[in-house]
């Protein structure tokens, strides 16, 4: 017979590896938060309901199954202060630039900060960015004469033109 656990709700007592793992818990949330549950309304209440007791590792592989083939939500449009929504281009945010770029196979918005290699990934640019305002010609310029770097394509400025005006005459005309 097992033991009763009183704090549990007087649900029997698992033994701890049964017990699911903190990152399967985890994985489990966010999940939850990022999936369309509207088609499994019901399926996604009892996950919750089981979050907030002992979940084992098998009904967390489960669940884990049942939510990695669900679609996502669909993306919400994110919105300047001034209404304007966040869409492709160059933003400058906190002595930052980022540049926003949709993703090939879902169509998705997703954000790129300026480095020393150019243009890398960063994650969770996107919820932040929704406060930051379009980079201008002339802040494009002038980070373009401060590091010798084009903002935009990230190349040395070589061409005298350049290197006095900060940004080439192609990025010039992408902003």
């Amino acid at each position: 017979m097992s033991a009763i656990d009183y704090k549990n709700g007087g649900r029997p007592a698992l033994p701890a590896s049964q017990i699911a793992t903190d990152k399967q818990v985890a994985f489990v949330k966010r999940l939850l938060a990022e999936k369309n549950l509207a088609m499994i309304a019901e399926l996604a209440l009892a996950i919750e309901d089981s979050l907030d007791g002992v979940l084992t590792k098998q009904a967390a592989s489960a669940a884990i199954d049942a939510l990695m083939a669900l679609p996502r939500k669909p993306q919400t449009s994110l919105a300047h202060d001034d209404g304007n929504a966040v869409g492709e281009g160059y933003y400058f945010l906190l002595d930052e630039v980022y540049k926003v770029v949709k993703a090939k196979g879902s169509g998705n918005l997703y954000a790129k900060k300026f480095g020393r290699a150019g243009y890398e990934y960063a994650p969770g640019a996107m919820r932040v960015l929704a406060g930051a305002a379009r980079l201008t010609l002339e802040q494009a310029a002038e980070l373009g004469r401060a590091t010798g770097i084009c903002v935009i394509c990230g190349r040395l400025l070589t061409d005298p033109t350049s290197v006095a005006q900060g940004i080439g005459p192609i990025c010039a005309g992408r902003l």
